[in-house]
């Protein structure tokens, strides 16, 4: 039987670590943001636009490592590293196949692209500029975050730190650099954050590939040993990955969804979203952490078949994401001042930034409870299919059509519409929970 205080050390090992690397991650975006954002209120609208590309990659990729770490987590349970190979021949082959897809598009019809989410001829204008030289980016990062997440799953956590602050620090010095003109380098604007992006991602890239070849311990990865196939393997590659995937595909195009309503309010509406997004960011970075790391605890726990332990788990990560959720609120209501005094903004768009964080505050408790049930409990126990369901009904049935009535159709004020497209993840809470209490989340494989 698991004792408390060896979850809690547990915990601590692998959420630290993760937590700082969103912190970083956090920090870099914020970084990009503020500099852009001093360029002028249309290039930072136009990043934030084509930065919806850049989301969607993220959350696939997510999806991608999340749904082979839940196999993989389990496998490292009982010590099978052969099938974990099978499982990482899989995960980068389709990573990187998806990945170069979309920098094909984007590198070539960039205003194609940003036409999907914004009809602001300004916007794509601006958008387009920075998307065509970041998304060369998207190869380096497919590849790190890959790599990363998988080693989380055997207890290896400290070079998604380590590579997020090499990362960090080479992009600030490149932006101040290549952003604004200093140091002699011409002054590039959004052409230059988009390749200061590229060079600090390739950067990061060399960062990890040196860690895995010559300190990594647990996997021993090396590419020759990627290149096995297997079919059992393959088949619950896809059971497992295929929701997860679809989960967060379909979540991150109901986010651009949401983006497409939001880009046809105005500019200060699109600015006031993204810097919620960006304090939003803040605000979860540990709570991400912790999910993260309660999907690798329970994935191993149910893995080595201590069921009994489980139980114990899932009560401690839940009343943990309550305390989280209620200090991520409070760190929100916190920021505002701080955001008006970093961002140049109109009078309109203070006051729709000052209202939307207000009610993302209140949001964040129950936000923070549904991510540790749906990303945390029921995917580390191997329920994918009802963590997937469970999102795709309640934004693409709820939240999206009740935005879009509020927002088009209504023309209601904007604290309305905000409060319509998060509504689902009040509702989140109520079934996840209600999943979980009736104990049909355990799927060993």
């Amino acid at each position: 039987m698991m004792e408390k205080k060896q979850l809690k050390r547990s915990l601590f090992v692998l959420a630290l670590p993760i937590t700082i690397q969103n912190l970083v991650a956090f920090l870099g975006n914020a970084i990009d943001t503020v500099m852009i954002g001093q360029i002028s209120e249309i290039a930072f609208s136009g990043t934030s636009l084509a930065n919806q590309v850049f989301f969607i990659i993220t959350m696939i990729l997510s999806g991608i490592a999340g749904g082979s770490n839940v196999l993989i987590s389990q496998y490292w349970g009982r010590k099978d590293r052969k099938s974990i190979y099978h499982v990482l021949s899989y995960t980068y082959r389709f990573a990187l196949g998806f990945v170069c897809l979309i920098v094909f598009f984007s590198f070539f019809f960039p205003t194609t692209v940003l036409k999907i989410f914004s009809n602001d001829a300004q916007l794509i204008e601006q958008g387009s500029l920075y998307l065509r030289y970041v998304c060369l980016s998207y190869l380096f990062f497919a590849i790190s975050t890959i790599t990363v997440q998988i080693l989380r799953s055997v207890h290896e956590v400290k070079i998604s730190m380590i590579s997020s602050i090499i990362a960090l620090v080479c992009n600030a010095l490149l932006n101040y650099v290549l952003i604004f003109g200093n140091f002699g380098f011409p002054k590039l604007g959004l052409m230059g954050a988009g390749i200061a992006t590229t060079i600090a991602r390739l950067i990061e890239l060399c960062a990890v590939m040196i860690y895995v070849y010559r300190y990594e311990k647990n996997l021993h990865l090396r590419l020759h040993k990627l290149k096995a196939l297997d079919k059992d393997v393959l088949r619950l590659f896809f059971q497992k990955c295929g929701p997860v995937c679809a989960n967060e595909a379909m979540w991150s195009l109901g986010e651009s969804c949401v983006v497409m309503i939001i880009g046809r309010l105005g500019p200060s509406v699109v600015m006031a979203m993204g810097i919620y997004n960006v304090i939003a960011q803040l605000s979860s970075v540990l709570m991400n952490g912790l999910d993260s790391a309660a999907c690798v605890l329970i994935g191993n726990t149910l893995g080595a078949r201590r069921l009994d332990d489980l139980h114990i788990l899932r009560s401690y990560f839940q009343k943990l994401s309550l305390m989280i959720g209620g200090f991520d609120g409070m760190l929100m209501l916190g920021s505002i001042p701080i955001a008006f005094l970093m961002y140049p903004m109109n009078e309109q768009t203070r006051a729709i930034t000052l209202q939307i964080l207000i009610l993302g505050a209140i949001i964040e408790v129950f936000k923070a409870f549904q991510c540790m049930n749906m990303m945390g409990i029921l995917r580390g126990g191997g329920d994918v299919k009802f963590a997937c369901m469970n999102d795709i009904i309640f934004l693409w049935g709820l939240a999206l059509p009740l935005g879009f009535i509020c927002a088009v159709l209504l023309k209601l004020p904007f604290a309305i519409v905000f409060f319509a497209i998060k509504s689902d993840q009040i509702v989140k809470c109520i079934t996840s929970g209600w999943r979980i209490r009736k104990n049909r989340w355990m799927k060993a494989i």
